[in-house]
């Protein structure tokens, strides 16, 4: 049966709409010629620019913003003008001012706009009192040097405004700029160039003493200006907006595939700290659509959550399914354009391949349909919010017609332009229409590729790090600190993404006081994450002084170079220390500790690794030395000797979290998922030698003895592996081996390269995440060069080779896939190879006929026979 559109056209226009300034903002306060709004001031002062602006009471610019042209060989700057009254708006929503002054033979007007959420929309007007030749036309943005630490500019090649050469960046016109500091900053926006003149130079960033000036080089060659000249640019000056209450009890788990979550599963979830599920994409039967053939499903999973006080947020992404009823009459009017052609770029996850969905443009009545719909979906489930992915993100450009979007040159040709003020209206309506059905529900985003200025501020809270492709290996720490902190330097909460080295991604976050989002990873690393928040909690860091890395230097110092401490610090109460490698090589580290300053009181300093590690670790007075793994972090608690921290003047109740924190560590070493390293193997052998006596298959392999049977020949008992077998007398023991990325490489002590057998034991256990059966059929994914036999649970699954293996040929190109069916809970494996001493082999569990090998399971060695 056809799908039938949704029944929302009636009233989709006004979704999302308000005449009022929307909590946690105010509306905009006028002072002669000063404009204000939550956290920040814009005076005019009689300037046709703004002249200052502050952000938390610090001065961001060093001068006035100017504008310059050259006419008719002349060089002139705009400085006097007339100004009218400042028009409010009757709640505050904005507030302009409008002024007029001419400048040689040019009369320019400006018009200033602060909106209540600190965005200012700056016009600006040239009207030649007659024809004139105009040379140069460019408007100089100073910031003040200190307010400039961190850059954002597709175009400067640089985090750190320090890295710009000293005649300072230019580039092609884009649609963001920003730079700032940890705690405040400014960012620039423009939506087109149409009025511009193209090429490399468009833009610049120029160190001028004590500023870095951002110029817009608008007219750079001369041309004969005979009718007005119009451009527009915004700037908004960070914090956007106070930092949302509660957000520290957000404690995201992104999940796939959540209808199948039984209400025990979601309390498992809650009792290990998390209070939000965010369902991603396939909530929905079409991709990013607002509603899904699965109403009943998703009902009850909303009264599971809400049984369990877990809050519920669902996925919508910026595209339109070409499988929504409304694609074929709306599709090419509301879909993204460039150069004149559609944009193609089309998603398809988890879904069968006719159902591509396509980016829209937010010009176009998508904005309309998808702000209804959101709307829609929140009052027909009861939900508690919502996940965006691509809505404030860096704007793309669009060049549709068929919806206005873009422009013509002279030639014909079509040019795109960023819908700058389309994304800010798109995500206020969002963030209105969500707010209008459940008041403090959440809107949380997937902010890329940085300082998403004009729009991001509408979420509650944001999620980053896929420009790096979720390896923050390739991020720097600069980064981290510019485009990750989230509040309070953009007032919205963060979280970032891993795709890639968790571990790493862990210590980064933990330097910097934010974590990665669990879900989607291993058991393993869910744990970690769920792990750490119990550690928070029982620190209490909501009470602690932060102090990261970069503003610690007086109460730490941790050596090498390659390693940071950052710290929560509660006086007479101890210290979360983070010591995090970022080295490739583990790391003996030497922190040194200002009791003084940290309050530390007497008594001898003991610390206590909260995560499991058994890495060396001691103290001597104030002075930590810890071995740290490579790429990874120490999470430790230091304070005075908990016995004698427990006497004197510090036994009043509460005085000493020795007790708490203790049973803390206690409880995480107990947890099943972290017990041992994840891809962790038992390797027995080698059994040498691996050929048989016919010399005629060893192909010039002289070196192989002749008394050998081949692959048939039995070293352990292989009957019924459901435990490690018993190795044979003087054989030698199992030896534990650490996988990474799922390939294990075999380094038996065997002379020269001489072939030989070895056999591998692990167990696997099924996901927590995933309905449990008594059948769960896997597919194990084998890389086959030699011979190799594989048993799970005492069953044999797949067999490659026989006597006298490895024949060469036998090898195949592709990694054999093979069924098996693992039970609730522990699966043994048994794997038997015939390798060489440099082999490796990998071993990759998934999900049956997936299209992607993501791994599924969780690999554990058993322990030692007698261990």
């Amino acid at each position: 049966m056809p799908r039938p559109p949704l029944p929302i056209p009636s009233f989709m226009h006004q979704a999302g709409r308000t005449d009022r300034v929307p909590e946690p903002w105010t509306p905009v306060r006028v002072t002669g010629e000063t404009l204000a709004c939550w956290g920040r001031t814009h005076a005019l002062d009689g300037h046709p620019l703004p002249a200052r602006i502050t952000s938390q009471s610090q001065e961001l610019l060093a001068r006035p913003i100017g504008l310059s042209a050259t006419v008719d060989g002349h060089a002139l700057r705009w400085r006097k003008c007339e100004s009218s009254p400042v028009a409010r708006h009757p709640h505050g929503r904005w507030a302009s001012r409008t002024a007029t002054g001419r400048c040689g033979k040019l009369l320019f007007t400006s018009r200033v706009t602060l909106y209540y959420d600190g965005v200012l929309r700056v016009q600006v007007e040239a009207m030649p009192l007659e024809p004139v030749d105009l040379d140069g036309l460019a408007v100089d943005i100073p910031i003040k040097r200190s307010q400039a630490r961190f850059l954002f500019a597709p175009f400067a090649g640089a985090v750190r405004v320090d890295d710009l050469p000293a005649r300072g960046a230019h580039g092609e016109f884009t649609p963001l700029v920003w730079t700032g500091t940890d705690e405040v900053g400014l960012g620039w926006g423009g939506a087109s160039d149409e009025m511009w003149d193209r090429g490399d130079r468009a833009l610049a960033l120029l160190p001028r003493g004590n500023a870095l000036v951002l110029r817009m080089q608008v007219v750079q060659a001369r041309r004969r200006l005979t009718a007005p000249l119009r451009f527009e640019f915004g700037l908004q000056a960070n914090p956007w907006r106070p930092p949302a209450p509660g957000a520290h009890r957000y404690r995201n788990v992104h999940l796939q595939r959540a209808y199948d979550l039984s209400e025990a599963d979601l309390r498992a979830w809650y009792a290990k700290g998390a209070r939000t599920i965010i369902y991603h994409s396939d909530w929905s039967d079409l991709h990013a659509y607002p509603e899904t053939r699965d109403k009943a499903r998703l009902h009850a999973l909303v009264r599971r959550c809400h049984n369990v006080g877990l809050e519920l947020l669902v996925y919508f992404g910026k595209e339109l399914s070409s499988g929504a009823p409304e694609w074929p009459v709306w599709g090419e009017n509301w879909r993204l354009m460039v150069d004149g052609r559609r944009q193609e770029h089309g998603y398809v996850p988890y879904r069968p391949p006719h159902d591509p969905a396509f980016h829209m443009c937010p010009v176009s009545g998508w904005q309309d349909f998808i702000v209804a719909g959101i709307e829609h979906v929140m009052r027909t489930y009861g939900l508690d919010g919502v996940y965006l992915d691509g809505f404030p993100s860096w704007t793309g450009p669009c060049g549709n017609a068929l919806h206005g979007c873009g422009y013509t040159l002279a030639d014909g040709t079509r040019r795109a332009a960023a819908p700058l003020w389309a994304d800010r209206e798109l995500m206020e309506r969002v963030y209105v229409a969500v707010r209008s059905v459940k008041p403090g529900a959440r809107v949380s985003i997937h902010a890329n590729p940085g300082p998403c200025c004009f729009s991001a501020h509408f979420a509650t809270d944001c999620f980053g790090g896929e420009q790096y492709g979720g390896d923050f290996r390739k991020a720097g720490l600069d980064s981290v600190r510019a485009f990750h902190i989230g509040t309070p330097q953009w007032g919205v909460a963060s979280d970032i993404i891993s795709y890639a080295s968790f571990e790493f991604a862990l210590a980064v976050g933990l330097l910097h006081g934010v974590l990665p989002r669990p879900g989607t990873q291993s058991a393993y690393h869910n744990s970690l994450l769920t792990s750490v928040w119990a550690v928070q909690d029982a620190f209490g860091c909501l009470r602690a002084d932060w102090r990261p890395y970069w503003t610690n230097a007086s109460l730490v110092r941790a050596a090498p170079e390659c390693v940071r401490a950052s710290l929560w610090n509660r006086p007479g109460k101890g210290m979360l220390l983070v010591l995090a490698n970022l080295a490739s090589d583990e790391t003996r580290a030497t922190v040194s500790l200002s009791r003084k300053r940290l309050g530390c009181g007497p008594g001898r300093l003991e610390a206590l690794d909260m995560l499991p590690c058994d890495a060396p670790l001691s103290v001597n007075g104030s002075r930590i030395e810890a071995l740290v793994p490579a790429e990874r972090a120490r999470l430790l608690f230091v304070a005075p000797a908990g016995e004698r921290a427990a006497r004197g003047r510090s036994r009043r109740k509460g005085a000493t979290l020795w007790p708490r924190m203790r049973r803390c560590a206690n409880a995480i070493s107990l947890s099943e998922d972290l017990q041992v390293a994840v891809d962790e193997w038992l390797v027995l052998g080698p059994f040498a030698p691996a050929y048989g006596d016919e010399r005629t298959d060893l192909k010039g392999h002289a070196d192989v003895p002749a008394d050998y049977r081949g692959m048939e020949t039995a070293h352990v008992d292989e009957s019924a592996p459901l435990d490690p077998p018993a190795p044979p007398a003087g054989a030698g023991p199992w030896r534990k081996l650490r996988a990474t990325e799922h390939q294990a490489n075999i380094r038996p002590d065997v002379a020269a390269d001489h072939w030989c057998v070895v056999y591998a034991y692990t167990r696997l256990q099924f996901p927590h995440l995933v309905p449990l059966t008594e059948e769960n059929p896997v597919d194990l994914h084998i890389p086959v060069f030699h011979a190799i036999r594989v048993w799970v649970n005492g069953e044999p699954v797949f067999a490659h080779g026989g006597a006298g293996a490895p024949r060469y040929g036998q090898g195949r190109a592709e990694p054999a896939r093979v069924r098996a069916i693992l039970h609730p809970g522990w699966n043994p494996v048994l794997i038997k190879m015939v390798t060489r001493r440099s082999a490796r082999f990998r071993f990759l569990v998934t999900e049956p006929e997936a299209d992607e090998p993501h791994p599924l399971v969780k690999i554990q060695a058993a322990d030692e026979p007698g261990g």
